[in-house]
């Protein structure tokens, strides 16, 4: 999980009927510039936002299953009957730039 030193931003918040569960989601990038970007999820044990939560941290310089040296920025929500669905924006791992890159899901 991410600690007290990570940058985290970008958070989004949302209801999902299907299971009657809150998730939110975040990103977070590592201390100083350590080239650790992470997706923070979390999700209510119950559909009381007051009770328990459940979290999660994800590596977000995954394409898929590849690593990469990709950021990951700007995660997104939504759900459906079937699944949950966290998308992000992916850019180059390298300091100044905001070049985009292909990505997948998977």
């Amino acid at each position: 999980m991410a600690g007290s030193s990570h940058k985290i931003f970008d958070p989004r918040a949302l209801y999902d009927q299907h299971a009657a569960r809150w998730v939110l989601v975040a990103a977070a990038l590592g201390p100083d510039d350590s080239h650790i970007s992470l997706v923070l999820l979390s999700v209510s044990a119950t559909d009381d936002p007051n009770g328990a939560w459940h979290n999660y941290a994800l590596d977000a310089m995954l394409d898929g299953t590849e690593p990469t040296n990709n950021w990951g920025d700007y995660p997104a929500l939504g759900v459906d009957d079937v699944a949950r669905y966290i998308t992000r924006e992916l850019f180059l791992n390298k300091k100044g730039s905001n070049s985009k890159v292909p990505h997948r899901y998977q």
